[in-house]
């Protein structure tokens, strides 16, 4: 690869992630290795849909999806909250090149 070679992830990078060092030592004392890539991510989705179902008292994606517009929960990778179509508010995309044999983080964009 060369240095024009560029990717994006979605999420910020760990190092911003307001929880990111706690779980990322977390996960590793559990689990033996590394953080794998979207761990914090699914970790958070996780505890958003819980949320969602605990204030609606159900399990029963019916009533405890319309629970997550009014969700806002601090989760690892930074503030979770969902706009009324579903998608989350203010996501993030990590820009990344290809240089000097590793990928760098170049900027966020929201």
């Amino acid at each position: 690869m060369t240095s024009d070679t560029y990717c994006t992830l979605a999420g910020v990078p760990p190092a911003q992630m307001p929880k990111g060092p706690e779980f990322f030592k977390r996960y590793q004392q559990r689990f033996g290795v590394p953080v794998q890539l979207y761990a914090p991510h699914a970790y958070d989705a996780v505890m958003a849909m819980s949320a969602a179902m605990q204030a609606a008292g159900s399990t029963d994606p019916t009533v405890y999806l319309p629970k997550l517009q009014g969700l806002k929960l601090n989760g690892v990778t930074g503030p979770i909250q969902f706009d009324n179509v579903g998608d989350i508010q203010n996501g993030a995309i990590t820009v990344r090149q290809f240089s000097a044999g590793e990928w760098r983080d170049k900027s966020v964009v929201r």
